[in-house]
């Protein structure tokens, strides 16, 4: 009996010890900055952030995640509202969480070289993350910057997307592109595990009207810890390609009307 109190007494203390823990802002910020730092080559920025993780609601005017190395953000949110579980956490899945932010500045890199023995996230690790997509997420306009020797810069309006089973998520948005627009719809289905590799469902709807564009892709991709590999069906037409084409990528001059079909197979 004495040992039955002894350890209903211990387990007692160790809930209130966890409960003041998860109470204080500080020493959440500081798991927090902590676990990013150490497993990831990231680190974790905020500025006036509010945390009450027990009772799942989240705040911060600004959210970065920057390269350990230096340089610019990768991740940059403003304006952050969440509401979330301690157990969504806990499992690294946000089935009930819901995220809003007001602007989000995406640095995408396009060199396609992999190297996680400098602890950089490789492509399987980065497919892992699909379970931090929450139950909804809406933001206000993104801007995308692309490097790859000149920099170009897409700017996305309208986005908003939701979970639409536990293990499928739906993105929509607007993407504004040299005065034309482009509707943007993008499908991801649940992982699955194929001896080193992990892949997802994708697919892939855009439409531009002011080209009579449209586009469908849809197929798999697949990570390794040195590789990403893509497998996709396409089916498009465009009535004005070179419009359609033009602020998106740097191609050699095109026109015409132009009829899309095939798979594409790489890496």
């Amino acid at each position: 009996m004495k040992w039955l109190w002894l350890s209903t007494g211990s387990l007692a203390a160790l809930a209130i010890v966890l409960g003041m823990l998860l109470s204080s802002q500080p020493a959440v910020l500081g798991v927090a900055h902590w676990s990013i730092a150490r497993f990831t080559d990231l680190r974790l920025a905020l500025v006036e952030p509010e945390l009450d993780l027990l009772g799942g609601r989240l705040k911060a005017a600004q959210f970065h995640l920057i390269p350990q190395a230096g340089g610019a953000p990768l991740v940059s949110l403003y304006d952050v509202a969440a509401t979330t579980r301690l157990t969504d956490i806990l499992a690294a899945d946000l089935l009930y969480s819901r995220l809003q932010a007001e602007h989000l500045v995406l640095y995408v890199s396009e060199d396609d070289t992999v190297d996680a023995s400098d602890g950089g996230m490789n492509p399987r690790e980065f497919l892992e993350l699909s379970g931090w997509l929450p139950r909804e997420f809406r933001l206000g306009a993104a801007h995308l910057v692309f490097s790859a020797g000149a920099t170009r810069v897409i700017q996305l309006a309208g986005i908003g997307g939701a979970r639409t089973s536990d293990t499928s998520f739906e993105l929509a948005a607007q993407a504004l592109y040299q005065g034309d627009k482009l509707d943007a719809k993008l499908g991801l289905l649940a992982l699955e595990e194929a001896g080193p590799s992990l892949g997802a469902d994708l697919s892939l709807a855009l439409h531009a009207p002011g080209s009579d564009s449209n586009i469908e892709l849809g197929g798999t991709l697949s990570g390794t810890d040195t590789d990403f590999h893509y497998d996709f069906e396409m089916q498009g037409y465009s009535a004005d390609f070179a419009g359609f084409l033009h602020g998106l990528v740097a191609m050699p001059e095109l026109g015409g009307e132009l009829t899309l079909g095939g798979r594409l197979q790489g890496d």
